[in-house]
C-alpha cells in the first residue's frame, strides 16, 4: 500500500481491509475453539461468508474502476490492491476449509 502511494484510499479498500480483519478474527476464534475442543464450524462458515462478500465487492469495484477512472496508472494500482486484499480472504477461506477437513477426518 505504501509503495503504490494511493491517496486518498478509496472506500472499497477500507471495506476490504475490514473484511480481511473480520476473517482473521474468525480464524482466531476457530483456532481457540479447536484448542478447547469446542465447535468451530460457525467460525468457518462466517469466513466463507466474508470471502464471498469480498469477491462481490471486488467484482463491483473493478467494474466501477474501469468505467469511472480515467488515469490508467491509478487503475492498475487500485485493481492490484483490490485483488491482493481479496486474495487474502481466499487464503483465510483455505485455512477454514482445512480446519473443516480436520473435523471431518476426526469424526
Amino acid at each position: 500500500m505504501l509503495a503504490y502511494r494511493i491517496d486518498p484510499l478509496p472506500k472499497t479498500v477500507l471495506e476490504l481491509c475490514c473484511l480481511v480483519q473480520s476473517c482473521g478474527l474468525s480464524l482466531l476464534k476457530a483456532f481457540e475453539s479447536l484448542a478447547k475442543d469446542q465447535p468451530f464450524m460457525d467460525h468457518c462458515i462466517e469466513i466463507n461468508r466474508l470471502e464471498e462478500a469480498a469477491d462481490q465487492l471486488v467484482r463491483a469495484a473493478v467494474a466501477d474502476l474501469f468505467q469511472d477512472e480515467k488515469d490508467p496508472i491509478r487503475i492498475i494500482k487500485l485493481k492490484e490492491t483490490y485483488e491482493f486484499l481479496e486474495q487474502t480472504t481466499d487464503y483465510c477461506e483455505d485455512v477454514a476449509n482445512a480446519l473443516q477437513n480436520v473435523q471431518v477426518k476426526n469424526s
